[in-house]
């Protein structure tokens, strides 16, 4: 069983600008022959509080970003490429993109027609604490990560997937719901749905959004 956070008090206090900041990092992802294609992101939001020791970590967030272009351009086997990151992705890909190797999307989405990609964000987790959920980090989180990467060209991916407290028993029903509420959030941020259980959105949507 993973190791659980301990739970944290936070503050009587309005969450605002002022009082949380995101600090995200970029590494390479991943060995030869992708080392020039991919990069491995991850982000956090933190609350600045006087009278804490530390920061308190509120919502954390990691994932690829892959420069499709480039890989396009090069020859690479695309097919390969998410094969190399990980299950979830290879599995993205052959459920959001046309199996001819020419990464051009199945469909078009949003103000992204099909076959115009220069990049992929691909978060594969983001996780609010639960003292902190419903106060808009997660939202926050996913616009700021937008602008951090500087992926205004980009199709921003991610898999909707509930999470539950590790104690907790989900029935079919219970899960379904979780699944109909998290997919809701996402909509709600201008994601649209891709099989049962990928979304996508056009980065270039997020700019006219609020931080």
């Amino acid at each position: 069983m993973p190791d659980r956070k301990p739970p944290i008090e936070l503050p009587v206090l309005e969450l605002s600008p002022d009082n949380v900041r995101f600090e995200f990092s970029m590494a390479i992802a991943c060995d030869d022959p992708h080392l020039d294609y991919v990069t491995r992101f991850k982000g956090v939001a933190l609350l600045d509080d006087p009278d804490a020791e530390a920061p308190l970590e509120l919502c954390q967030a990691e994932g690829h970003r892959l420069n499709f272009c480039d890989a396009l351009n090069q020859g690479v086997d695309l097919e390969q490429l998410f094969d190399s990151l990980s299950a979830e992705l290879s599995d993205f890909y052959r459920v959001a993109f046309a199996p001819d190797g020419s990464g051009r999307l199945r469909t078009a989405h949003g103000t992204h027609p099909a076959g115009e990609i220069c990049n992929l964000v691909y978060v594969d987790q983001i996780e609010v604490r639960p003292e902190a959920r419903g106060m808009g980090i997660g939202s926050r989180m996913v616009r700021r990560l937008v602008r951090a990467l500087d992926a205004g060209d980009s199709l921003v991916a991610l898999k909707a997937f509930p999470l539950a407290d590790a104690e907790e028993e989900q029935s079919r029903e219970a899960h379904a719901i979780r699944l109909r509420r998290v997919k809701r959030f996402y909509s709600e941020l201008g994601f649209e749905p891709v099989g049962e259980e990928f979304m996508v959105a056009d980065a270039r949507a997020f700019k006219s959004r609020p931080r």
